[in-house]
């Protein structure tokens, strides 16, 4: 199986959700550039889902919105059926190899 590796900084768009043996949270990350009138401003947001295992997950569990945060894992596609309209649905999700605050 081939996967994607991938690093990200950004920061946490809500508060980690901890399951069991899982912990999962969004990371918001945008590009910076300047404006018509030279000014810094934020553009471009993306928003990455993040799923974190184990000893891995519980660690990031104490993680709280707005924290900045590097990200090293892999990027993987998750496929469902939606139950309302039987359609196949896609979700981009990174599975996190390394978790750690940005300074």
């Amino acid at each position: 199986m081939f996967t994607s590796t991938i690093t990200i900084e950004g920061r946490l768009a809500q508060d980690p959700t901890a399951l069991e043996a899982l912990t999962e949270f969004v990371v918001l990350t945008n590009r910076r550039g300047r404006d018509d009138a030279g000014e810094w401003e934020n553009t471009d947001t993306t928003r990455y889902t993040v799923k974190a295992f184990r000893t891995l997950g519980s660690a990031a569990a104490d993680l709280e919105k707005g924290d900045k945060v590097v990200i090293v894992g892999s990027i993987v596609t998750e496929t469902w059926e939606d139950r309302d309209s039987g359609q196949n649905r896609y979700k981009s999700v990174i599975l996190a190899d390394a978790i750690g605050r940005s300074i």
